[in-house]
């Protein structure tokens, strides 16, 4: 479970986070290219400046 994690600046491309739960999480400034998040909840992620290049958002 990755609810309310630090993961501020990491690097996260190509990761396979589908049904993750990322509620409150801090992404500020990650890189998220060509991540899978189909079904992760994002409910009051922090995602100021991370990188969203090609990321698959289906529900």
């Amino acid at each position: 479970m990755l609810r309310s994690a630090d993961l501020r600046n990491t690097d996260l491309r190509d990761a396979d986070l589908a049904d993750a739960d990322l509620r409150a999480a801090n992404l500020s400034g990650s890189r998220l290219d060509r991540a899978v998040l189909t079904g992760a909840s994002l409910v009051d992620a922090d995602l100021e400046d991370a990188v969203l290049r090609r990321v698959d958002l289906r529900n």
